[in-house]
């Protein structure tokens, strides 16, 4: 039955149907054993209200023991909770309904003590009859009383199969909860859309809710709530239940700053294949509630980069970080950075960002093998003459598919009067060898016979690609 309600509901909380929803789980198609006399209970914890009080009861003399609840013979759906409560006095006029003990008298297999205390619940899982029996003890005369209750007859009812949400979900504070179900009579057909909700928990939401297969529901509130989905099979006038229960957490909010790329507020830059590029954004959690964030990198709506998730606890400030290399194709590629309040890039964006990134192929220069100085392969030394240039080459490879520069220099100073020599410099395209010269003047200062010289490779920013020391005699 629809629970009972008496307070107003809160006026942050809104309702709204979303059509016919996706059904999760599939119908279940109720079934049961009927031609058994087995039944499955469940045992539920005895509850005992207070009693009605020492009187005015029957008066002394007489005690008493009478069944209240079922009031009659019923028929129920399987799943259906039953009610089972009594109240007795003692001949003293006392109230000792609390002493009342219940055991099981159909079906005779789990025949057996039950529950103690004035009232009880027993969840029916399969088709049968279910009576218990009520007895107490008078302590004023040590009489023993016992009632039946009347029967319980349990058939086959509509079977509910909830949906959506996942048991046990969180969901932030306002934002809109969608609920499924799906409902079958005791044939089989599909009776989804005689369902009515109903919201259990929070008590102040009373009443019905909503009908059809699915409802939406934004909570203002915190804390659980539960919605009921309750249909009534047209064929057999039975009723079945089904109930699901998320947890309604304080939402964050989540305000970003500047997305910083490579240190910059930019929305173009250029980078070559294989070289990194760092990612900064801050963000502040102005909400009640922690939260966690990350940064991920879109290209055509598919994630290329996900950085690690950060906690940003309430009221705090915290810098995201994403450092990748560059992997993309060569070209322009039109990519989306987006603030992931969440652990997964599929979680809600806070705020994005589009950029443009020029990739071009990378460049990787080296030098090959050893530099040929005055005809010598690499030598130790040479012999000079003053006033004499000498040559120097040098190879060069470019492993990497984009074209890079390199050049000779010789670092000797101050033995040369006007400053080292350096080659001019010489473009190496990608995946090829160049040679590079340098003309080396032995116009050095006076005053010594040898002197130390250091030829090196270098490329246009100033790279050390390669070096080799020999000595120059007079």
């Amino acid at each position: 039955m629809p629970p009972l309600r008496t307070r107003t509901p809160p006026p942050t909380t809104t309702r709204k149907k979303d059509g016919q929803g996706a059904l999760i789980g599939g119908f279940v198609a109720g079934g049961a054993l009927l031609g058994g006399l087995l039944l499955y209970l469940r045992r539920k914890k005895a509850y005992t209200p207070p009693g009605p009080g020492p009187g005015p009861g029957p008066g002394p003399g007489v005690a008493t023991l009478e069944i209240t609840a079922p009031a009659a013979a019923a028929t129920v759906a399987l799943g259906t909770r039953v009610e089972f409560s009594a109240v007795a006095f003692s001949s003293t006029g006392a109230n000792i309904s609390s002493s009342i003990a219940w055991n099981i008298v159909s079906p005779a297999l789990l025949a057996g003590p039950w529950a103690v205390g004035a009232q009880t619940f027993v969840d029916i899982d399969l088709a049968g009859e279910l009576v218990l029996r009520a007895t107490v003890l008078d302590p004023a005369t040590g009489q023993t009383l016992a009632v039946n209750s009347p029967v319980t007859t349990v058939m086959a009812g509509p079977a509910v199969t909830m949906g959506l949400p996942p048991e046990g979900s969180h969901v932030a504070q306002s934002t809109t909860v969608i609920f499924t179900a799906a409902a079958t009579d005791r044939l089989g057909a599909n009776i989804s859309h005689l369902i009515q909700w109903f919201v259990v928990d929070p008590l102040d939401l009373p009443g019905l809710w909503d009908t059809g297969d699915s409802t939406q529901i934004a909570p203002g509130f915190t804390g659980l709530l539960t919605m009921q989905a309750m249909v009534t099979d047209p064929l057999s006038g039975l009723s079945s239940s089904g109930f699901r229960s998320v947890t309604v957490v304080a939402a964050p909010i989540l305000v970003p700053g500047n997305l910083l790329i490579d240190g910059f507020v930019q929305s173009f830059l250029t980078k070559t294949q294989g070289s990194f590029i760092d990612f900064e954004w801050p963000v502040t959690n102005n909400g009640a509630a922690d939260a966690a964030a990350l940064i991920a990198i879109y290209e055509a709506g598919t994630p290329l980069l996900t950085g690690p998730a950060f906690p940003v606890g309430a009221g705090k400030t915290v810098s995201l970080q994403l450092h990748a290399v560059v992997e993309l194709a060569t070209g322009v590629h039109t990519l989306v950075a987006r603030m992931i309040e969440g652990l997964l890039p599929s979680d809600p964006a806070v705020s994005e960002f589009p950029f443009t990134v020029e990739v071009k192929s990378f460049t990787v220069l080296a030098a090959v093998g050893l530099p040929l100085i005055n005809g010598i392969d690499g030598p130790a030394f040479i012999s000079g003459v003053r006033g004499k240039v000498y040559p120097v080459s040098w190879r060069c490879e470019n492993s990497g598919g984009g074209s890079g520069l390199a050049r000779l220099r010789v670092v000797s100073s101050p033995y040369y009067i006007g400053g080292d020599p350096v080659g001019a410099l010489v473009p190496v395209p990608g995946f090829t060898t160049a040679t590079l010269l340098l003309g080396v003047p032995t116009l050095w200062t006076a005053g010594s016979t040898s002197y130390s010289i250091v030829l090196t490779m270098e490329d246009d920013k100033g790279n050390i690609l390669g070096s080799w020391q020999y000595l120059l005699l007079t």
